[in-house]
């Protein structure tokens, strides 16, 4: 009696440790299954929890001292998100192509661990493109694609001077780059780029002037939060820079270092 017992407990244990056994195989493959579906739909999912105006919490901070290191700036890292923490969130969004809300969701997470990884590997190897002082034109053409994310000085990468319409190829002045970074240097505050190399079809596309600077990659239109347009002229002229007025932005360009000047319209 005891051992027809002890076999019926034997197979009811079995058939229960073959159904715990499917039930799990079963939430395996759901979990596979959305992964699968996640990569395949391009969803980026972040391990840093969402940064919006009044956040606190350790991502915060983390955030703050990759901005930091990534822009230049001098936020302090308290683990607050407040108005100076959201203006370099727009500003590094701004920056990297990004849908420019003030959050930082996965998007803006990805793109600033990248830049800050891409940062902290140049600054290591000692690894910007440009190691010595141009005092006139010095014009190269990266790729996009290959050369993008390197670093041209501190805060300066290739594909900040890419053309806007997409293209691979990324005409560049390295005496422009130097200076631009004298600028960002001078202010303490990143300079944003709007508007750097472009090709002929860009060019026209965007009525710029027929002998425009942008099309050999010695000019760039900028603009640094915070700072007035006037002061940015006034900086970029004292180091060689001409410079051009316009309402929202100052065009930049080394056309004659030795001699800068000023101009106003379309160029």
């Amino acid at each position: 009696m005891n051992n027809v017992l002890k076999k019926e407990s034997s197979t009811q244990n079995y058939h229960k440790l073959m159904k715990n056994g499917r039930e799990i195989m079963k939430k395996l493959i759901s979990i596979i299954l959305i992964a699968a579906l996640i990569l395949s739909m391009g969803i980026i999912v972040s391990a840093e929890a969402t940064v919006k105006n009044g956040t606190t919490n350790a991502d915060v901070a983390k955030l703050q001292k990759e901005l930091n290191t990534v822009l230049g700036c001098n936020l302090a890292v308290d683990s607050i998100a407040g108005p100076k923490t959201i203006e370099q969130i727009k500003i590094f969004q701004k920056m990297y192509g990004l849908v420019v809300d003030g959050i930082a969701g996965a998007q803006t997470w990805a793109a600033l661990n990248k830049a800050y990884a891409d940062k902290i590997a140049s600054t290591a190897n000692n690894g910007y493109l440009i190691t010595t002082t141009y005092n006139s034109p010095h014009i190269v053409t990266l790729s996009k694609s290959k050369d993008g994310n390197k670093y041209l000085t501190k805060n300066f990468q290739v594909k900040e001077f890419a053309c806007n319409d997409g293209s691979d190829a990324v005409k560049i002045d390295y005496a422009l780059v130097q200076r631009l970074q004298q600028i960002r240097d001078h202010f303490g505050k990143a300079v944003v780029i709007n508007s750097a190399y472009r090709t002929a079809a860009y060019n026209q596309k965007v009525n710029g002037a027929s002998k425009s600077l942008h099309l050999t990659g010695q000019a760039a239109d900028i603009t640094i939060s915070g700072v007035s347009l006037a002061s940015i002229r006034s900086y970029a002229y004292s180091i060689g820079l001409t410079y051009g007025i316009y309402d929202t932005f100052v065009h930049v360009d080394t056309r004659n270092i030795a001699s800068p000047s000023s101009f106003n319209g379309d160029y």
